[in-house]
Order: C-alpha cells, then sequence, then structure tokens
C-alpha cells in the first residue's frame, strides 16, 4: 500500500474536524515549492505520417515541460492534418486550431476542401467542441481568438477561401458562449482569397491580407462593419503576391510581406518588401528595400512592441537560398536593413526564433540549427537526424523540434539538455502557455491544483493516479481505472454507392473495458440514415459494432449533405460519464457523379488529338464512337502532354505507355483518383522511334511492371475468366510491349512468355486498373468481329463501375476482403482489423501503410499489424524512417 493509500485508509477513521486539519497541514506542505518544476506549459501538436510522408492523423497534447512527458490520452484533431496554427486566447483559458482535409476511402477521390474547427480547454486540458466546416468548396482555418469580454464571451475569427473561379475569400465571426456553445455572428466577403488573417487588439477585428488580380491587399474588418478600410500594396512594376502577416505586440501596427520578382538583369530572381502600416490602415506607409528571396509562411518576428524592428525570413527555393534579414524602420537610412545572413544549400525548412528581450538569432535550415549573436557572430550549433520544424525560446533556452522530438538545446553550449518523445507523430507546432494563467500549484501538470487533486483523492504529483491513461483533470473517476470513449471523427459516404455501401464502427474504449453507450441523432435532419444498434450494453468488455447505411429513398445520390451523432457512454460506475462522453461524430454523404459519363485520353508529348479524325492515326476511332452510343454513353476528352486539371470529374483515364512514361499528371495524383473510386485503363504499344529507354516503373506500386522498350507479339491465352477478361477468346496480339504484374492480377497471357501478361487487372482501393500489353486488340477494323466487340464491351463495361461498391467497413481504403480473405469475421493472425481503420494504433491508417493495397506488408511499406515495424522504439507514424 503506497503512502498516499495508506493515508487516505486512516484520514476516513478520522472524525471530521481532526480530518480536515489534517488535510491543512499535508495541503500546506505540499504547496512547497512556490514554482513546481511543472509550471513551464506548452501546447504541441504532432502529426502522424505514412512512409510515403503523406498526413494520416494529427493530435494535440498538453506538456508540462520539466516532467518530461506529455499528458495521457492526448486528443485526436478530426481532419488528418492541421490547417492553421494553433491559437490561444488573451487569457490563456481556450485553445483552438482548425483541421483537415480529412482522411476517407484511402484517398482524396474528391476535390474536398472542408475543414473542422476544434477548441480545447487549456487546464484541465481536454477538448471541449469540434465544429465540421460549412458549406461544400469552402476551406477555412482559424486565424484569431479575441476576448473574453465582459459576458465571458470569446470571439473567433475564421478566414475562408472557396475553391471557384476566380478564387474568392471571407472572414466570418463566431462567438463562443462560457457554455461552450458556438454561435456564427457575421460573415464578410473580402476583396480576394486571404493568405494570412490575424485578430487585432481592443475588440473583434480583423486584419486581412488578400490576393486580388491588382496585387496585394490589405483589408481591416469589424463586427457590424464589414470591410471598413483597405490598402492596396504593389510598389514598383513587377506584379507582387501577399506571403505574410502579423501584428505589433501593441496591436497598433501591422507588419506585411509581399513577394515577386525582380525584371532588370538576365534572370528574373525573387525579391520580396516588408511593408509597416498602421493597425486601422490610415497615416504613412513605411516599405523596406527589397529583400531577397520569397517570403516564408510565418516569417515576421516583431522584436518591439511597436513593430519597429523585426527579423524576416526569405527563401529562393530554386537556387537554394535563404536569407535572415533584420528590418529596423527607425533606422536613419531609407534602406532599413541593419542586418542579412544567407545560407546556401537549405532544401527543406528554414525558420528564425529571435530570443526574447535578447540578443539571439536561431536559425533552423533543414537539419541545422545556429546561434547568432546581435553582431553576427555564432554563440552556438547543433546539427540534428531530420529536418527542424519548430523553434521556441522558453525560461533562457530553445526547444528545438524535430521529427517526433522536441530537444531542450542549451544556447551557450549548444548541447541537447533534455529530449521527450511524441510517439503520435511529428512534431508540426508550438504555443507556450503563461505560467501565470495556469492553475497554481499545480506540480503534475494535469490542470488541477493541490487542493483540487486533493479534493478528488487523486495524486498531486501523478497526472494519472489510476493509470488507466487518462489524466486526472479529466478523468470523471480519478482513482479507479475507467473508460475513455472513442470513435471516428467522421464518417464518409460516397453518393456513387448509396443503398450498397455499409459502414461499420466499434464504439470501444482506448483505456478500459467499454461501458454501455446509445447513440442519438436527428432523426427529422438525417433521414436518409439507417442505423442499428442505437444502444447497447456491454458483456465482458467487447462492443457491438455499429452499422450504417444511406437509404436511396431519401437521398439525392447527386448531393452531398451532412449531419452529427452523438454516442455516450457509461463508465464504472451508474449515473457516471465514461471520458469523452458525449463525442460527436460527423457523418457526411459525397454527392455522385452525374452523367455525361466522361473519358480522359492522355496522349503523349508530340502526340496529336486523333479520335475524330476522318483518317484514324491511332486505329482508336471505331472504339471512341461506339463508347460514345448506347450503352456506354461515355463523352470523350483528348490531351497531349501535361494536364494539370483535376482527374475527379471523369469516370475513367485512358493512358497511352508513351504518356505513361512521361508521366504528363502527377503519379500520385493519378493513383489518388484511382484508390478514391477512379478508373485507370494503360494501353500498351511496341517500341518506337526515341522510346526505347524507359520503363513505366512508377506502377510498381499497385503491382504492375511495364517494360516500355522490350516488344512483343504473338498469341495468348485465358488464365481466368473474369472481370475485364470474362470474353477473352485468346486473341493474336501484336504490336505489343512487355507487361509483368503479381498473379493474383494476371487474367491473359502469352503462350511463348508465361511470365508475359496481355491483360492485367485489379480492383485498387475503391478503383479499378486494367492494362492492355497492346492497344491492337481495339483496333478499328478488328472491331468489326463479334468476339472483340464483345471483349471491348465487357472491359469497359468493368471499368465503368468502379466506385459504384465500396467494400470497406471502416474506410480505410482496404476492401474488407482484403481483411478478412476467409470471410469469418475474425481477427486472425497476419489480419487487419476490417472495423478499425488503425489496427495497430500508430497513427497511420491500414490503407495508407498497406501503399498497393494487396493485404502483405512489402519492401518499403509499414506492418499495419505492427505499430513500430523497424522496433526501433518509435511508432511508425512518427518515426522518420519506419522501415529501418
Amino acid at each position: 500500500m503506497t503512502w498516499w493509500a495508506r493515508w487516505r485508509w486512516k484520514a476516513r477513521t478520522y472524525p471530521p474536524w481532526p480530518r480536515g486539519l489534517l488535510l491543512c497541514f499535508i495541503s500546506l506542505g505540499l504547496l512547497i515549492p512556490a514554482n513546481p518544476a511543472g509550471a513551464q506549459r506548452l501546447l504541441v501538436t504532432t502529426t502522424a505520417r505514412s512512409v510515403g510522408r503523406a498526413p494520416a492523423a494529427s493530435h494535440v497534447h498538453s506538456l508540462a515541460f520539466r516532467r518530461g512527458r506529455p499528458l495521457p490520452g492526448a486528443p485526436r484533431l478530426a481532419g488528418r492534418a492541421p490547417a492553421g496554427p494553433l491559437l490561444l486566447a488573451p487569457d490563456g483559458r481556450f485553445a483552438c486550431i482548425s483541421s483537415g482535409p480529412s482522411w476517407f476511402g484511402g484517398a482524396l477521390s474528391r476535390r474536398q476542401s472542408h475543414t473542422f474547427f476544434e477548441g480545447f480547454r487549456v487546464a484541465p486540458f481536454e477538448k471541449i467542441l469540434t465544429m465540421p466546416g460549412t458549406a461544400p468548396g469552402w476551406r477555412e482555418w482559424a486565424a484569431g481568438v479575441t476576448g473574453p469580454d465582459d459576458l465571458g464571451n470569446r470571439t473567433i475569427l475564421l478566414a475562408g477561401v472557396r475553391d471557384d473561379t476566380p478564387l474568392s475569400g471571407r472572414v466570418r465571426f463566431l462567438l463562443l458562449a462560457p457554455s461552450g456553445r458556438l454561435t456564427p455572428t457575421y460573415s464578410w466577403t473580402l476583396p480576394g482569397p486571404p493568405r494570412a488573417v490575424c485578430g487585432l487588439a481592443g475588440g473583434p477585428a480583423a486584419a486581412a491580407l488578400c490576393a486580388t488580380p491588382d496585387g496585394p491587399v490589405t483589408a481591416l474588418v469589424e463586427p457590424g462593419k464589414g470591410v471598413v478600410n483597405t490598402l492596396a500594396l504593389q510598389d514598383g512594376a513587377a506584379p507582387a503576391n501577399p506571403r505574410g502577416l502579423a501584428v505589433s505586440r501593441d496591436g497598433n501596427h501591422l507588419l506585411v510581406l509581399t513577394s515577386g520578382y525582380a525584371l532588370d538583369g538576365q534572370r528574373e530572381e525573387p525579391v520580396s518588401r516588408l511593408y509597416r502600416l498602421s493597425a486601422d490602415l490610415s497615416g504613412d506607409v513605411a516599405v523596406s528595400t527589397p529583400l531577397p528571396g520569397t517570403g516564408v509562411a510565418s516569417g515576421i518576428h516583431p522584436l518591439d512592441d511597436d513593430g519597429t524592428r523585426c527579423w524576416v525570413a526569405t527563401r529562393d527555393t530554386a537556387e537554394g537560398f535563404a536569407h535572415a534579414t533584420r528590418v529596423d524602420f527607425g533606422a536613419p537610412d531609407d534602406g532599413f536593413i541593419t542586418a542579412q545572413y544567407a545560407y546556401g544549400s537549405v532544401t527543406e525548412t528554414f525558420s528564425l526564433a529571435p530570443m526574447p528581450g535578447g540578443d539571439v538569432l536561431a536559425v533552423a535550415r533543414d537539419e541545422h540549427v545556429d546561434l547568432l549573436r546581435e553582431d553576427g557572430t555564432a554563440a552556438a550549433a547543433k546539427t540534428f537526424a531530420a529536418p527542424v520544424a519548430a523553434l521556441l525560446w522558453m525560461e533562457g533556452g530553445l526547444l528545438v523540434a524535430e521529427a517526433g522530438r522536441l530537444h531542450y538545446m542549451n544556447p551557450v553550449s549548444g548541447e541537447i539538455d533534455r529530449t521527450i518523445a511524441f510517439q503520435e507523430g511529428w512534431i508540426t507546432g508550438l504555443l507556450p502557455v503563461p505560467s501565470d494563467l495556469l492553475p497554481p500549484r499545480d506540480m503534475d501538470g494535469d490542470g488541477l491544483g493541490a487542493m483540487e487533486d486533493l479534493a478528488r483523492g487523486s495524486s498531486v504529483r501523478l497526472e494519472d493516479t489510476d493509470g488507466d491513461g487518462i489524466h486526472d483533470g479529466i478523468d470523471p473517476e480519478p482513482v479507479t481505472p475507467s473508460p475513455r470513449l472513442a470513435v471516428p471523427e467522421e464518417i464518409i459516404f460516397h453518393g456513387d454507392a448509396v443503398g450498397r455501401e455499409v459502414r461499420v464502427f466499434l464504439p470501444r474504449s482506448d483505456a478500459g473495458p467499454a461501458g454501455d453507450w446509445n447513440l442519438q441523432f436527428d432523426t427529422g435532419a438525417m433521414p436518409w440514415l439507417r442505423i442499428f444498434p442505437r444502444s447497447s450494453q456491454q458483456s465482458g468488455g467487447r462492443s457491438v459494432p455499429i452499422q450504417m447505411a444511406v437509404d436511396p429513398a431519401y437521398h439525392d445520390a447527386g448531393t452531398e449533405v451532412a449531419g452529427t451523432l452523438t454516442l455516450r457512454m457509461t463508465g464504472t460506475r451508474p449515473g457516471v460519464m465514461a471520458a469523452g462522453s458525449p463525442a460527436p461524430i460527423t457523418l457526411r454523404v459525397l454527392p455522385g457523379r452525374r452523367a455525361p459519363r466522361r473519358i480522359l485520353w492522355l496522349w503523349g508529348t508530340g502526340d496529336t488529338p486523333s479520335l475524330r479524325l476522318p483518317s484514324d492515326p491511332r486505329r482508336l476511332g471505331t472504339l471512341a464512337a461506339r463508347l460514345a452510343g448506347a450503352p456506354h454513353a461515355f463523352s470523350h476528352q483528348e490531351n497531349v502532354g501535361p494536364f494539370p486539371d483535376a482527374l475527379a470529374p471523369f469516370t475513367l483515364v485512358v493512358i497511352t505507355t508513351t504518356a505513361a512514361a512521361e508521366v504528363p499528371v502527377s503519379r500520385r495524383d493519378l493513383l489518388d483518383y484511382v484508390r478514391g473510386g477512379g478508373a485507370l485503363l494503360v494501353l500498351g504499344r511496341a517500341p518506337g522511334e526515341g522510346t526505347g529507354k524507359t520503363d513505366v516503373s512508377w506502377l510498381d506500386e499497385v503491382g504492375f511492371r511495364i517494360s516500355f522498350h522490350i516488344a512483343v507479339s504473338g498469341p495468348t491465352e485465358m488464365i481466368r475468366a473474369e472481370g475485364p477478361g470474362a470474353d477473352w477468346a485468346d486473341f493474336m496480339l501484336r504490336e505489343g510491349c512487355r507487361v509483368r504484374c503479381d498473379t493474383n492480377y494476371l487474367l491473359a497471357r502469352f503462350r511463348d512468355a508465361p511470365d508475359t501478361a496481355a491483360l492485367a487487372a485489379r480492383e485498387y482501393g475503391y478503383g479499378r486498373i486494367a492494362v492492355l500489353a497492346s492497344a491492337d486488340l481495339l483496333d478499328s477494323a478488328l472491331l468489326a468481329r463479334p468476339e472483340h466487340r464483345r471483349f471491348a464491351d465487357t472491359l469497359f463495361r468493368w471499368l465503368s463501375r468502379a466506385g459504384l461498391t465500396f467494400d470497406d467497413y471502416d474506410g480505410d481504403g482496404l476492401t474488407n476482403a482484403t481483411e478478412n480473405p476467409n470471410g469469418n469475421a475474425t481477427v486472425e493472425p497476419g489480419e487487419t482489423n476490417a472495423l478499425l481503420a488503425d489496427t495497430d494504433g500508430d497513427g497511420v491508417p491500414d490503407g495508407m501503410e498497406d501503399r498497393n493495397l494487396n493485404g502483405r506488408t512489402d519492401p518499403g511499406e509499414t506492418d499495419p499489424r505492427n505499430p513500430d515495424t523497424d522496433g526501433d522504439g518509435t511508432q511508425d507514424g512518427a518515426d522518420e524512417t519506419p522501415v529501418g
């Protein structure tokens, strides 16, 4: 029995008044010293990344730095990655951030831009609200917090950009009441899409830096008045773009950074300018001489209360140069530049952090951190294992974030005095919480003062007294291990599969046995939702899966709708709710594709569109005409060379091996398009002039290797009569190239080369891919034969049905058959959980770990069944080298 348990046992035997005196004496002893070790507090954002560095999941942590560990149970953001900065209210009691875009279907199958606004109580640290994005097409981020006012209300500023043509922007004001209720108040259209927005001191007003066709414009917005003033910033003949905005500490001035290109000289070199404006956009405007490079996001660092002096970070990414420039608008000369340092070979990150009230500048450039004195001499330097993501000064030392590690760097020696590792992901942001805004005598960093801990029976020195993974500040049962509700933040349905798609999830606890649960939702607002069961009494800690679907009788598949479920779970005692309960779950039904169905034909550079030419140079004119008629009803779009537009509007993409070797579209965009429900057909051809050196190796990821320089021809034979090969007739192929693939995808092969595919196909995510060794099979003359017509119809019918069936209960991008191949609904060794998007809990969904979606862990992939694939002690989502 611990001393604390013995004291609690003895205290219960004492009469009330001696017990009270004993409590006071012990409390006085615990309140010493006055400044406990855990006083310095930080909020830290982390983002788990896949092996391909794609963001997978993000968390916000509360860290009592000197204790050496964050609070357990860091809340997860609804979106995959932060969509804006982490913000702290002036009173230090509330923080907020936006996140998005959300992960669904293993890929961004459509250009979804919706984001989430999420708020946190700082002490005790707890996620208290999640608000889904508003209208489709808007990307919004939390840009500022003002207040509280006399009634305790805070004003949240949300900046937004609408993805239309031309781009437009707005600022919304939301009122956050002490009860947690979030109410929209005003919404104002800006002169253009905002590149930066910040709140102004003295009231709920905002300054926005916008991009317009005529150059950068700064706008002043006030609730109830709208845009009250604007100021155009265009200096010189070269067009400029907005890059950064900062407000001075006294709130009376704005610092604005714009970037463009110098038009003189042999090369158009990137240049920037810094402006100093009054916050009301009136009075004189001070502007620096040109600064080299393009402005870095969040690269303005004021040194004075009125913003007279500041450091500015700029980069020339093409040349690998980066610059740190000190601008002093009070300097006697007209240039205002008083110091400038240049760095070469900067390929990834570059950021600055001036020491508050000191004469030292910290410079992070890729893996290196340099500390410079006022005169430019080096004070210290350090090289880390991964690029540095963030810098922050605290209590005379420097915090350095690289990968999933946070280091305390001694500014004198340059040595690392302490390192804290985060298993949830790579650190993406640091936000200090002033100690005087925290509860007094909070030695364990759980957000409870010593007297509050004692009153609840929890430890004053342990942030999690009962060790259940829920810190005492939010634990409804701090001395009894109890459940913490874990639910998916968002569930996505696809309009193309309404009536055929079922989603399933487990109401579960990630801290202990799950309690009883029930679901609540507004049936009037979501008449299209069908869900079962709506409640469950747990037996032996086993959760009952919740199944849900969209009823096509109550939903138009061409529209997007959304709604919210509320799940409640009990704790270990009657009347006590589990931690994190109630929990909201956003449901979203994406719009389905509408007629006409479209095929995108991608030709190589130097080719010409040919489907409508009477000469029919590619011998595909008859096929195109057949696909345009009944029953296919496809329209055609041809493209030569790079294709920069979105692929989502197309039902099918056809690409020749010539174009595939050149990759006229982003290979990641193309594979994501397929994963999200698109279809891809690759048409082989015999090698021609100037095409004999390239393999189409980027399709290796999905199980196909096309040797573009090796010609093949001859008789073929069917291997499996299924899918697009159901009507294969052992055709004679000519003018083809060699295709090799996984045996699971082989449908027809060459008789004289059994390892060479004539036709290969697979389902990839929610989409489909087919590869023909030769387009000769679809030749206009051959389509006069019935067997060729039957094959062509079957092939294109199979491809066009991609995205119409989504057999993926947990939405991780792996089909149910891939996760549970024997169909016994039991997770067996070697299988992933079809009801959990992240089987091993490393923050990376199963479909992002198994990149080729084949149910195996291949070289270069992380294991979705093992949170630490390489066994180095760092979970995959936080590991810069997760596969060794």
